[in-house]
């Protein structure tokens, strides 16, 4: 997403980009393929140009159409050679996964605080850019779009919130004069970026470790889980050089839809399309096992344990006697 939005700040400016904009736009359409969130991020910036020049010529520039082309083809490829996934896995996946989102009160904390950040050392950092035609208005706009991202994604997980924090830091960073700015404003700047790299880089392990009693059964075991959380066997299986013996990264889909069942007061239609959601993930597991003869084998229902309801708890507590 970055040297798009580089792109779009260069032609915020009135200069032109040259050829490397094609470049720019094929890696944004990747980055939109792969993440179709992220759509906000070079999104925004263009709607600004789009508005500031009261013309729709920026939707047509050489980066726009090459991200617009990536991300055509990409989706006509997975029409054409993956249909299953579009007919079978994402209406399952709206139906299941998407719902599991925290509160929103509790989602918008920490973009508006970024938000906030940044639009201040901004005008800290560079008061001559702190206007609508400044150089700074096309990163704040993809740091509004990564906020938004974040927000609508529901998770709250730390990567969600990366585009957020790159453009957010961005903004005024890329605006600042060193030679006329004053130390304490730099040692403040300096220290966001420090606080921000290390809520960015905090690991959370909601697992025990489970290295050590794994290589004791065997020493490159064949592993699977049933469980309904990525994090039970994810890194695990790479850090431990085992082979992983199934086709999914969990049964997240069933858990799903089993908070949605308990939680809330659903019609009979309903209601049988999450069964039949949590028996198509069944039968999947019951293949894997049957196909991949697993020898080493995790059990563990973190989300089901821990979620009081279609939203998050705050803070998540383990139950360590649920572990196997």
């Amino acid at each position: 997403m970055t040297p798009f939005v580089a792109i779009a700040a260069i032609r915020w400016r009135g200069l032109a980009p040259g050829p490397v904009a094609i470049l720019a736009g094929l890696g944004a359409g990747l980055g939109m393929s792969l993440k179709p969130y992220l759509t906000l991020v070079v999104g925004l910036p263009i709607i600004l140009c789009v508005l500031r020049q009261r013309s729709i010529r920026p939707l047509f520039t050489p980066e726009a159409c090459a991200a617009a082309a990536v991300v055509i083809g990409y989706g006509a490829m997975l029409a054409i050679f993956f249909p299953a996934y579009l007919l079978t896995f994402a209406p399952m996946v709206t139906a299941a996964y998407v719902p599991l989102r925290m509160d929103f009160g509790d989602l918008l904390f920490f973009p508006a605080v970024m938000l906030v950040a940044s639009v201040g050392l901004v005008r800290l950092l560079a008061p001559q850019d702190f206007k609508w035609e400044g150089g700074a208005t096309p990163w704040l706009a993809a740091a509004v779009g990564g906020a938004a991202s974040f927000i609508i994604q529901g998770k709250g997980w730390t990567y969600t919130a990366f585009a957020l924090c790159m453009f957010a830091s961005a903004a005024p960073l890329l605006q600042a004069r060193t030679k006329t700015l004053r130390l304490p404003v730099m040692i403040c700047a300096l220290a966001a970026i420090v606080c921000i790299g290390s809520r960015l880089s905090l690991q959370v392990r909601p697992f025990p470790p489970l290295e050590e009693r794994i290589l004791a059964l065997a020493k490159h075991p064949r592993l699977i889980t049933i469980g309904d959380h990525v994090a039970l066997g994810h890194p695990l299986v790479r850090q431990i050089n085992a082979t992983w013996a199934g086709n999914t990264c969990g049964q997240a889909l069933a858990a799903g839809s089993m908070l949605q069942q308990k939680s809330s007061q659903l019609p009979e239609g309903e209601r049988a399309k999450l069964d039949g959601i949590i028996n198509f993930e069944r039968r999947l597991l019951l293949a894997d096992l049957r196909a991949g003869r697993p020898n080493v084998i995790l059990v563990d229902t973190y989300l089901l344990s821990s979620m009081r309801s279609i939203g998050w708890p705050g803070p998540i507590r383990i139950p360590t006697s649920r572990r196997s």
